[in-house]
């Protein structure tokens, strides 16, 4: 019997976790999307932002002075807002060092201009994991794990 509830604890511990999986999934697709509103931006020679709205992220474009949903995304590419999932929250933004107070109104969208590659970090933070998504000054974007806070 011990033999077996042991057996039972270690293949408890190995299955792996829909919540972390979850959240590890969006926090890469997070990534995937600002770097696509980089890659818009200088194809359309044009703004494009991402917005940062409780829940999810969206692309976005200036039209008549205003930010608007994203009218069209390239072949292959989504303009659905990314849902992130339960326990999974933008905890941060910081751009050229400048860290921005979390619900204001400078907080809510990270823009893209054309050629201009934004210095820029924003932070995931998870039930079991956070991240970062950072903005290089080569115009690279990478996703790292962040530090235990």
């Amino acid at each position: 019997m011990a033999i077996l509830g042991l057996l039972a604890v270690s293949v408890n511990l190995t299955l792996p976790d829909p919540q972390r999986q979850a959240e590890s999934e969006a926090a890469a697709a997070g990534r995937r999307l600002v770097e696509l509103a980089a890659r818009l931006a200088d194809g359309r020679a044009s703004p494009v932002a991402v917005a940062l709205d409780d829940g999810h992220l969206s692309l976005q474009e200036q039209r008549a002075g205003a930010w608007l949903p994203l009218t069209a995304a390239p072949q292959g590419a989504s303009r659905a807002p990314l849902a992130l999932p339960d326990g999974l929250r933008i905890s941060g933004l910081e751009i050229d060092g400048l860290r921005l107070a979390p619900g204001g109104p400078d907080n809510r969208r990270l823009v893209f201009l054309p050629g201009q590659p934004p210095l820029f970090r924003l932070s995931l933070s998870g039930r079991h994991r956070s991240w970062q998504i950072d903005g290089l000054a080569n115009g690279q974007i990478e996703l790292h794990d962040a530090p235990p806070q």
